[in-house]
């Protein structure tokens, strides 16, 4: 007759779950690196995508200052005449070292800046190029702007093959009242000039 030995010794049970566990723990610290490594990389595309658009927000900024001065500039004429400014000076090319615009499409703008370093000191680099042209719906064509209107664009190129890109429409315009009609002291008596209070005009003028 047979019979069935039960064994009572488990001290190797011990061992295999111990080994088991920590199969379970490296799978899971294995899993635990690979997904931080995965974030660490994400994160950084992002801060390198995040530098070439503002970069092209540099861009931007720098040609409203460019183009701000500029307009008060070329359009004093016109403001002091009553006559409405417009953007031709941006896109004829009769601004110094500005070549003037070949379409009303962003490929064929007026580049006003080329290829700009952003400048900030920073390790990842990133340049940026502004290009004006003239509304497209604007019956005066290329370089001849009627509407007031004009788009600029600001592309920026980082590290990484990185890419950004924005446009805007701009509007130019001269706010108050054209500088017609003043004759301050052209004879008009006591008080002539608005800004001051003479008891008669001035007739003197000789170096004291």
């Amino acid at each position: 007759m047979n019979k069935k030995r039960i064994l009572k010794n488990d001290k190797g049970t011990v061992l295999v779950i111990a080994m088991l566990v920590l199969v379970l723990l490296t799978l899971m610290g294995k899993s635990i690196s690979t997904i931080a490594t995965r974030e660490l990389k994400i994160a950084g595309n992002e801060r390198v995508e995040k530098r070439s658009f503002f970069a092209a927000e540099a861009g931007l900024g720098h040609i409203k200052a460019m183009l701000q001065a500029e307009f008060t500039h070329k359009n004093q004429a016109n403001i002091a005449s009553g006559q409405i400014p417009d953007w031709d000076f941006a896109l004829d090319g009769t601004v110094a070292g500005i070549k003037a615009a070949i379409s009303a499409k962003c490929d064929g703008g007026s580049i006003w800046i080329n290829d700009q370093p952003l400048g900030d000191g920073a390790k990842w680099p990133c340049n940026y190029t502004v290009t004006v042209w003239n509304n497209p719906d604007d019956k005066g064509g290329i370089t001849d702007d009627t509407d007031q209107l004009l788009w600029v664009q600001s592309s920026a190129t980082g590290p990484k093959g990185t890419h950004s890109s924005l446009a805007v429409l701009l509007r130019g315009q001269a706010l108050g009242e054209a500088i017609t009609g003043y004759f301050a002291q052209s004879g008009s008596g006591g008080g002539g000039c608005h800004t001051c209070r003479d008891i008669r005009p001035v007739s003197d003028f000789t170096i004291q």
